[in-house]
Parts: C-alpha cells; sequence; structure tokens
C-alpha cells in the first residue's frame, strides 16, 4: 500500500468512526465493549493505573458500562 492510500484509508476509518460529526470522533479515543469513553473522561487514555480503574470499574459493573450508551 503506498503512503497516500494509506492516508486516505485512515482519514475514512476515522470519519466513519465519527458517527454523525464528519470531523471523526475526537482523539484520544477508545471504544470499551461497544461503549465510547466520553470525551470528558478521556484523560483516564492517559494514565495508565487510571485506565486500569476503569477497566476493572467496567469488569464489575459491566452492565452500568453499557447503559451509557455513547
Amino acid at each position: 500500500m503506498k503512503y497516500r492510500d494509506f492516508v486516505t484509508k485512515s482519514e475514512q476509518a476515522y470519519e466513519s468512526a465519527g458517527e454523525d460529526d464528519p470531523r471523526g470522533p475526537g482523539t484520544p479515543t477508545a471504544v470499551i465493549n461497544g461503549v465510547r469513553v466520553p470525551e470528558g473522561s478521556a484523560a483516564v487514555l492517559y494514565d495508565q493505573e487510571l485506565f486500569n480503574q476503569l477497566l476493572e470499574e467496567i469488569k464489575a459493573q459491566p452492565g452500568r458500562w453499557a447503559s451509557l450508551g455513547l
């Protein structure tokens, strides 16, 4: 794959992940069990300890996380 093809496909994938927003979902972005980490909580993606805590909370209460439906 040539660089330009790679960039084009990457842009298309990013934009399609943004659902209704053609600019894409923003960065950083993570989807856990089909639920996007809310933009206001994106700081957990930079901190390993906080991210591990989030994953433990999701593991303990998966229904609560799934109900966010973001």
